[in-house]
Formats: C-alpha cells, sequence, structure tokens
C-alpha cells in the first residue's frame, strides 16, 4: 500500500509511526514541523496529482491549531481549516484523520475547537482515528502534544497492519472546483537572484536569498496571509514587506501566517532587513536580535475573498480505533 502522510512534529520525528509504516508500506512523508492548516493546504494543492496516485493519506494538524493557531487567528483560522476539510473530501484518495492525543485534552482551555474538529469530520465523511481515546498514559508522552517515540512506533506497527487488511474501493469523481488559494514561489519570479536549494528526507524545497530590493505584481491575488521560509545556523533573518518588519525564527523550512493579514494590493514591496536591530517573528515565536542580512523566502502565500468550491469525491469512512496495550505489572 502506497501511504502519504501530511503531518507536523508527531509526524517529523524519526522512529515515530512513520517509520514503523515503512515496515509492511510505501509511506511518502510530506510533514513539516510547527505549521498551520496553509500548509497542509498548500502540500495538497501542490502535490494532489501525485498523493491521488496513493492508496491512503494521513492528515495530522489539529495540534498545532489546539495549542495556538485556532486562538490567535480566530474566525480567519476556522475558514482555513474548512477549506482543507473541503479539499480533503475532494480528493480521490482514501483519507484517514489522525487526531493525535494531548494530555488532559477535555481540560484544554481550546477543547472546543477539538469538538468542532471531530463535527467537521464526520461533516465531510472522513475517516477519524482519534488517540485521544486509545488510554495512553501521562508517562508515554515527552510533553503535553508528542508521543514518545516508542509509543507512536508501537502504535505504527497496529495501523501498519490494520490497513493490511482494508480492502478501500478507490474514491473518484472528486475535483477542485474554484480555489481562493494562490502560492507564489521566489523561484519563478524574475528576481535576477540565484535560485538554491535545499533537501533532506522530508523537504525539497527551492529558495532565494534576499539582498536587494524587490517588487511582485500581487494584482487580484487578495489578502497576503503568509509565507515559507528557511533558515539556518540561528541567523539574523529579516525583510520589510510594504514597510512592515518580518523576520524569521527557529532553523530548517517553515510555514507560517503573518500576525495580520496583508490587504488586497497591486504591489507587493519587499526589501531586505540590512539593519542592526531585534523583532519578534510572527507568533512571537522567537525575538531574534542581532545584524540583519536579509532572509531566505520559499514562496507567499495569498487568499482572495470567495468560497472554496469543490466536487466531493465518492469515498468511503471506516471505523478505526487504537487501544493502547495494557501496561506491564
Amino acid at each position: 500500500m502506497k501511504i502519504f502522510v501530511i503531518g507536523t512534529s508527531n509526524s517529523v520525528m524519526r522512529g515515530n509511526y512513520a517509520s514503523a509504516l515503512k515496515e509492511k508500506h510505501e509511506v511518502i512523508n510530506l510533514s513539516v514541523g510547527r505549521t498551520p492548516v496553509i500548509m497542509h493546504l498548500k502540500m495538497i494543492m501542490e502535490k494532489k496529482e501525485e498523493i491521488e496516485q496513493g492508496d491512503v493519506l494521513i492528515i495530522d494538524h489539529y495540534i498545532n491549531d489546539m495549542m495556538y493557531y485556532a486562538a490567535a487567528y480566530k474566525e480567519d483560522y476556522w475558514l482555513y481549516v474548512e477549506d482543507l476539510y473541503k479539499l480533503l473530501a475532494s480528493l480521490n484518495i482514501n483519507v484517514i484523520n489522525l487526531l493525535f492525543p494531548i494530555r488532559g485534552y477535555k481540560q484544554h482551555p481550546d477543547f472546543g475547537h477539538y469538538q468542532k474538529i471531530i463535527e467537521l469530520g464526520k461533516e465531510y465523511k472522513l475517516s477519524r482515528l482519534d488517540l485521544n481515546k486509545s488510554g495512553f498514559l501521562w508517562d508515554d508522552y515527552t510533553d503535553y502534544t508528542h508521543l514518545k517515540n516508542s509509543k507512536s512506533y508501537e502504535f505504527g506497527l497496529w495501523l501498519g497492519a490494520e490497513l493490511s487488511q482494508q480492502s478501500w474501493a478507490k474514491p473518484r469523481d472528486g475535483k477542485i472546483l474554484e480555489t481562493p488559494y494562490t502560492f507564489v514561489h521566489f523561484q519563478n519570479l524574475n528576481t535576477n537572484r540565484p535560485v538554491r536549494n535545499f533537501c533532506n528526507s522530508l523537504v525539497n524545497i527551492n529558495f532565494i536569498r534576499i539582498t536587494e530590493t524587490i517588487e511582485v505584481d500581487t494584482q487580484g491575488l487578495g489578502e497576503l496571509i503568509g509565507f515559507s521560509y528557511f533558515r539556518t545556523n540561528n541567523s539574523c533573518d529579516g525583510i520589510w514587506l510594504n514597510e512592515r518588519p518580518i523576520v524569521t525564527s527557529n532553523n530548517g523550512y517553515f510555514v507560517d501566517l503573518f500576525d495580520e493579514k496583508f490587504l488586497p494590493t497591486a504591489k507587493l514591496v519587499i526589501r531586505p532587513m540590512l539593519e542592526q536591530g531585534g523583532f519578534y517573528s510572527p507568533n512571537n515565536f522567537e525575538y531574534v536580535e542581532g545584524q540583519f542580512e536579509g532572509a531566505k523566502l520559499v514562496e507567499l502565500i495569498f487568499r482572495k475573498n470567495g468560497e472554496f468550491l469543490v466536487n466531493p469525491s465518492k469515498h468511503h469512512r471506516i471505523p478505526l480505533h487504537y487501544q493502547r496495550p495494557p501496561a506491564e505489572a
């Protein structure tokens, strides 16, 4: 069976459930840690044809929603989540919505978001595997949102065996009718800057380093809601987007939302940050201070006003439930 995985940090860690799935199946892992649902939207839309050649798509998204994004972005974020579920329902591949457990999830201040996710999955008829119901013990976690690798791997062995027994019919007739999203890749812009590449076992990206001012035609693209970037060596990377300071955080490839959307405009001016100073990154993930030297950018993410329209596929939902093995005496 050919399985695609698009998740966040629980799907990224080595020796996890995705590693266990590889014992019985071909696994293509497209996960990126610390990301909102626009990463999942972007990844699926850009790789839709490839993904639909597979047998199963596993989606892992809601923990980051619960821990930060849903509360920070309110109505806008729920719009992105619902767009993701519309997209999932339109895919010609069987989808499993994998909900990793949150320790004490019923006491979480955003437990209401979890409940809405459950109802949304029912509305769009997606198969759900909710590990909050699996009886994990507190000692099974490394923190409130991450299972220990050994427990994740153990679950993955079970899932691999379970999927081997399934004989799902291939969904059909699903398609995107109209999308409000546009992804602008810097490698495709006429910037006169060299295109650089980074790849590892999870990602293969092209980026350019912004060291001089560039202008991007954004007529008709709608609001600029997010971006993706690459950062290494804790460098001081930053730009001015239409004179608003934006700095990047953590090392690696990330997709993120801006704290405040950029309203529709005909042109976006991107100027490298080349001064000494200190700024908070979007979402206050990191305070970056020092001598800035531009930034390494991958793409810009726009959403115009309008509904995400799809034709749902004729797919089948299957019951899935995992129970943690009893603890040894």
